[in-house]
């Protein structure tokens, strides 16, 4: 019966979907990946906004059958109980978009399952749609990476005609798909030139304010949709600590590229542009210590990237990576844990790992080269948060990086932070935290 029930509320909430995009026409910009999307969705939106355009989006995690449906229809949160009967009256009314001659609603993609990017992308024909990385994540339900990217790429079958794709130049698995495409806006990290159409990052240097590079700009006749522009660069100061950081602004880059958006006001969106709490946000600990908390969420590639920014950015501080259980990685899991243990090792100084791979995490730190009195392992991040005087030290950097479902290391950044009382406005899931 509820299956029934689930079954008939989302058949009514894409009736009302289609419903009021055939009233009202939006123009629709639609993402996936596995890393960054939501970084990526929100400076798009800045984007979007310094050019004058009235700009909605897909809000938290709301971004799968149900909640991009959801979204679509005026909500920012899922319902419970019988706030659902609203949802059902917003399918047979849906709310009217701002007063625009055409609004742009971004909107996030996510896939639990194979078949659900196609679903969406099915439900959904949008004008630009824009991948941001694809890493091994949710494997649990695929067989291999192939399917895992199939999945990812099969965004693109909602792709209007006239419309064109954001591919990042950096990730080899996004080659194939750009064959099939007609019109491709790459993005990416190079440190020499490149004649292909995009935006691309060149001279990354870590400043006290963050991040600054060069953002060239390079042009194709052939694409109609892109101003006919000769080569441009800029100079941007982000506020970003890490090289992985920057892709979310070079997507945003291309959107405000192919959006013929003026070089000046990408340029200020770019440098006005804060990362979503969790997802490697700087917050004062107590003990005079830094905390870069990442807690959001974790994928092998991710912790990675995360660990090779923090020696940069600690100077004379001593590291200390907490590293928390990656989740939804099926038979990968052992052998994704270790690597990030042995990532961890050629990076911090100090290692606390948590969760159901701890053990592992240590062993395999262990054999690389960290010494036994630099690492500890919690079963629990409720253990973690109650031991942190037991490794923490005045002046440490500390790094917080960790799956969401059962691990949600905020709970640990919350008792380190100097000001915990700013927890619900510097921390992500703190509608439902107690600790």
């Amino acid at each position: 019966m509820k299956k029934l029930l689930r079954e008939y509320i989302l058949r009514r909430l894409w009736h009302g979907v289609a419903k009021r995009i055939r009233m009202e026409k939006p123009y629709i910009i639609a993402m996936t990946g596995t890393v960054g999307k939501t970084s990526a969705k929100e400076a798009i939106a800045l984007v979007l906004n310094q050019a004058g355009r009235t700009v909605l989006k897909t809000s938290g995690n709301m971004n799968t059958e149900t909640g991009v449906a959801l979204s679509l229809l005026g909500f920012s949160v899922s319902p419970k109980g019988l706030h659902w009967l609203s949802a059902i009256f917003a399918s047979w009314f849906p709310p009217t978009w701002p007063a625009d001659p055409r609004p742009c609603y971004i909107v996030e993609f996510s896939a639990d399952k194979p078949g659900d990017i196609s679903f969406l992308a099915g439900k959904l024909p949008f004008q630009a749609g824009v991948l941001t990385v694809i890493t091994p994540v949710h494997m649990q339900f695929y067989a291999n990476l192939d399917q895992l990217i199939a999945e990812k790429t099969s965004l693109f079958q909602g792709l209007q005609p006239d419309g064109y794709a954001v591919l990042n130049a950096d990730d080899p698995n996004q080659t194939a798909v750009s064959l099939s495409l007609p019109k491709v806006i790459w993005y990416g990290i190079r440190e020499k030139p490149t004649n292909r159409a995009g935006v691309w990052a060149r001279n990354l240097e870590l400043t006290d304010k963050g991040l600054a590079f060069q953002l060239d700009f390079i042009a194709a006749r052939k694409m109609d949709s892109i101003a006919k522009e000769q080569p441009h660069s800029l100079t941007i100061q982000s506020t970003l600590i890490g090289r992985h950081q920057v892709y979310s602004l070079l997507a945003a880059a291309a959107v405000g590229f192919g959006e013929r958006v003026a070089f000046a006001k990408i340029k200020k969106a770019l440098e006005e542009y804060v990362v979503p709490n969790g997802r490697g946000k700087i917050i004062a600990g107590q003990k005079d210590t830094l905390i870069v908390d990442d807690s959001y969420n974790a994928s092998p590639a991710a912790v990675v990237a995360g660990l090779r920014m923090l020696r940069p950015l600690a100077k004379k501080r001593r590291v200390v990576a907490i590293l928390g259980r990656m989740n939804e990685l099926g038979d990968l899991a052992e052998t994704a844990h270790k690597e990030v243990a042995r990532a961890a090792a050629g990076s911090v100084d100090y290692l606390v790992a948590v969760g159901q791979y701890e053990k592992l995490m240590l062993k395999e730190a262990k054999a690389a080269g960290l010494a036994p009195d630099k690492m500890l392992g919690f079963a629990t991040t409720e253990q973690l948060a109650d031991k942190l005087e037991q490794f923490v030290r005045r002046g440490d950097l500390l790094y917080f990086k960790g799956s969401q479902n059962g691990v949600q290391l905020e709970r640990a950044v919350k008792r380190i932070m100097a000001r915990p009382q700013d927890a619900q406005h510097l921390l992500v899931r703190q509608y439902n935290q107690n600790a």
